[in-house]
């Protein structure tokens, strides 16, 4: 696609950072209710369908340039980059767990079948990746600080949508305490820091994919009698 007039930066990044925060209200809104594993499902690939074709348009509409420069490239190019983020969270994850277990801090109870349980695992990998990982990295580490990136210092563009991932989370209600708004800033922080490090979203994708599964684990807390 040839270059030509863009819409100037402030409004790209407002007319995005708004329908990322609609899209996701609205996704809320109509599947409203007590958690069931078919909703998730629903909201999972409904989340996904509204914000690719949105980061889509922005990029040929307002952008009036090639998807290239998000930092998606295909699977079979960005495996590698996405085993890494993984593992950048579950090798130091499973070190603390063994830690914790070997002191007895930690049992594992586990309340069905392996192999139902790993069912349930690759399930809630799909999930996290369709609801969060893929939708979320796109809109703030691919769209949105690849754009701060052209008028700003990597760093201040990682700083940049780190802000507006925190105020993201806040006006969605996933972030509405200190603790959580912290959460939320650092963790952007850090899957910045992947984007400006290898070039694309791949290992963020990886990256928040693996943490989001870390609390679906079944393990109960016993401290010890010492």
């Amino acid at each position: 696609m040839s270059a030509g007039p863009r819409l100037a930066l402030p409004w790209r990044v407002l007319v995005v950072s708004v329908g990322a925060v609609l899209v996701w209200l609205l996704v809320g809104a109509l599947l409203d209710g007590d958690y069931d594993r078919p909703t998730h499902v629903v909201r999972a690939i409904l989340t996904t369908v509204l914000v690719v074709p949105l980061v889509v348009a922005a990029r040929r509409l307002l952008d009036r340039r090639p998807w290239t420069g998000l930092g998606l490239p295909s699977l079979r190019t960005g495996w590698r980059r996405l085993l890494l983020g993984m593992a950048c969270w579950l090798i130091p994850a499973a070190v603390g767990f063994a830690l914790c277990l070997g002191f007895g801090w930690v049992e594992i109870r586990l309340r069905t079948s392996a192999p139902h349980a790993l069912g349930v695992a690759a399930l809630l990998v799909v999930l996290v990746f369709l609801y969060e990982a893929l939708p979320e990295e796109l809109v703030f580490r691919g769209y949105l600080q690849r754009n701060l990136a052209t008028r700003l210092p990597a760093w201040q563009a990682v700083l940049g949508q780190s802000v507006l991932f925190t105020l993201f989370g806040f006006l969605v209600g996933a972030a509405t305490s200190p603790d959580r708004l912290l959460l939320f800033f650092v963790f952007a922080l850090l899957l910045g820091g992947f984007r400006v490090a290898t070039g694309d979203i791949w290992a963020g994708i990886g990256f928040h994919v693996a943490s989001r599964q870390s609390p679906n684990f079944s393990a109960t807390w016993a401290p010890s009698s010492t």
